[in-house]
Parts: C-alpha cells; sequence; structure tokens
C-alpha cells in the first residue's frame, strides 16, 4: 500500500499524523484507544467509525512494515509496536500528506525501507547469573515489552534438571 494513498483515503489518518507530529516523545508502542481518543482525531466521526478508520489505519502501517498491531488478549489492550521512531515517521508521513519534497513523497509506492530507520542494531547484554556464570546474549535497540514478555516464557519453560 502506498502511503500518500493511506494518508489520503482514511479519514482519521492526516489527525492521527499531525498529533503524532507535535509529539516531544516518542514511544515504543502505541495504545488503539489512546490514539480514537486524542481530541483531532475523536472528532473525526462516531466512536465506532473512529476505531474502525484507526484500526485500518494502523494495518496499513503493518502492511507497510512501519509497525506491528497487537489485538490485546487477556486483558492487554490492542496497541501498535513501532519499528521506528514514532515522532520521525509522523513527520515523514506529515511531509507526504503535504506533498513537500521528502524522498518518500516523490515514491509512487514508499517502500518499506523508507519509512525504517534501517535494521535493529543488536546490543549485546551480560548478566552475571552467579559468581561463576555470566550469561551474554545480544538483544535488538528496540526490544519490545512484548518480546521481553515472550522471551521470559521461552527462559522459564526450559527444563531445568538437577544431576
Amino acid at each position: 500500500m502506498e502511503l500518500k494513498h493511506l494518508l489520503t483515503t482514511n479519514p482519521t489518518a492526516e489527525a492521527i499524523v499531525r498529533s503524532f507530529a507535535s509529539r516531544k516523545r516518542n514511544s515504543a508502542a502505541t495504545d488503539l484507544d489512546s490514539i480514537a481518543d486524542l481530541p483531532d482525531v475523536a472528532r473525526t466521526g462516531s466512536r465506532l467509525e473512529v476505531r474502525r478508520n484507526v484500526i485500518a489505519f494502523l494495518r496499513g502501517l503493518e502492511e507497510m512494515e512501519v509497525g506491528q498491531l497487537v489485538i490485546g488478549r487477556r486483558g492487554r489492550s490492542t496497541r501498535f509496536v513501532w519499528k521506528r521512531p514514532l515522532v520521525d515517521f509522523a513527520t515523514d508521513a506529515l511531509r507526504v500528506l503535504e506533498g513537500s519534497d521528502h524522498p518518500a513523497s516523490r515514491d509512487i509506492e514508499t517502500p518499506a525501507e523508507t519509512l525504517r530507520t534501517g535494521p535493529a542494531v543488536p546490543i549485546k547484554h551480560s548478566f552475571a547469573l552467579r559468581r561463576d556464570v555470566t550469561v551474554t546474549f545480544e538483544l535488538p535497540e528496540d526490544f519490545t515489552p512484548s518480546e521481553a514478555d515472550r522471551l521470559t516464557a521461552l527462559i522459564k519453560a526450559i527444563p531445568f534438571v538437577r544431576g
């Protein structure tokens, strides 16, 4: 899907992008309800219409590999996990919307590479498990809370055998 098409055909897209572009800080994930409750976004239609449009917008972003839409389960809310800084994406999307000379606005199809800052850079971590055992592992710089939950579940699932 082309970014410009998504921005111009979704009734809430412009309000979402403008709200995100005005932010000072990034977040790793953005809750669906917090997006739908943004004042400018909420004014774009009824509560149901706004939620549908926000979900459609986030699915479009997921298709472009900007992030991942995670459907809430077990009491957790539906959220969008960003693969690149939220404010950077919103600023670039705003340029596309306004038709500036930004490279992304000149593309017929906005490639996923234009929307990402590049592959996640691994960061090496060391943990002194015991006095004589240090565990070393690498995690991406954009490691998310949901990935931490998955990694925790894996570690808990490792069978412990006493010798």
